[in-house]
């Protein structure tokens, strides 16, 4: 980010300026419109085809107002990782990512006529049997990466697009079908979008913390903020993480001490004769008693 009057840094640079109390309350208040986009402050913005199908041309350049033109696949990353503002993602027009990221299937083109052949004297051929289509990802979910890149035991390397295809058209076999979510489902981005820090409305705090998780390679919490938006992270291990972040990350921040309340002091007693009265002495009568005068005190 390049801020007025300060030296160009990081978003995570900055934020530790902030932690650290080194930027004064005035330019605080002015730094959110200036950061927002570029460090990704803003929630998820979930752009895809209303059918829910991957791009038909995830090349194709947007141009939206406010957003600069960027490709159909940029545009759906940045608004998982929360570059887009909320105004802007509530007003981008369903009709043209339709339209220009070709999210309905190709028209069917309309074979030219033909003259009926002459029907053989033998029964025709038995048509081979087409196979059935294949979900690389399981059934009810999508691939959130097209272009991430597989290599599966035997095979060349191939994109998470193009595998599906083959799948769509029944060109894979029942036994390997069933085995493919468990191979492609990190690769692919098959997991819906997961909170790392167990909240929509709470982001790590510290994006450059290195975090250790049990069957993943160490890696920044910034990093695996990424990882659970573009749906890279399982269900169980989207449930678990929260816990074990929750310090490193910073997942909830911690409010400054309350310095406790300065008694107030304690008087010291005035020595008598100083400005204290002294009461006087209460006479009891004596009644009665000898050596005493009438009536006296």
């Amino acid at each position: 980010v390049d801020l007025p009057g300060m030296p160009p840094m990081t978003c995570a640079e900055l934020e530790s300026m902030g932690d650290a109390g080194d930027i004064s309350e005035a330019v605080c208040r002015r730094i959110p419109d200036f950061v927002r986009d570029t460090c990704g402050c803003n929630p998820p913005c979930l752009i895809a085809c209303e059918s829910g199908r991957p791009f038909g041309n995830p090349d194709a350049i947007v141009d939206l107002p406010g957003l600069p033109p960027m490709t159909c696949e940029d545009l759906r990353v940045d608004g998982i990782l929360g570059r887009i503002p909320e105004e802007k993602c509530e007003a981008i027009p369903e009709s043209v990512i339709e339209d220009v990221c070709e999210c309905n299937d190709p028209p069917t083109p309309t074979p030219p006529p033909t003259r009926a052949p002459t029907p053989p004297p033998t029964p025709p051929p038995t048509p081979a049997p087409v196979g059935t289509p294949c979900d690389i990802c399981g059934e009810d979910m999508s691939i959130g990466i097209p272009g991430a890149i597989i290599e599966l035991p035997g095979e060349d390397p191939i994109s998470c697009e193009d595998l599906q295809s083959i799948g769509d058209r029944g060109d894979i076999a029942p036994g390997v079908c069933a085995r493919l979510p468990g191979l492609v489902n990190v690769i692919c981005g098959c997991n819906p979008p997961c909170p790392v820090c167990g909240d929509e409305d709470l982001m790590v705090s510290f994006p450059d913390a290195e975090v250790s998780l049990p069957g993943m390679d160490d890696m920044t919490c910034g990093e695996l903020q990424d990882m659970g938006y573009l749906g890279q992270l399982t269900e169980d291990q989207c449930e678990r993480v929260p816990g074990l972040i929750d310090d490193v990350c910073g997942c909830n921040p911690t409010p400054p001490p309350t310095r406790p309340p300065t008694p107030s002091p304690t008087p010291s007693p005035t020595p008598a004769g100083k400005g204290v009265v002294v009461p006087a002495p209460v006479c009891v009568p004596s009644y009665g008693k000898t050596g005493g005068k009438k009536g006296g005190y």
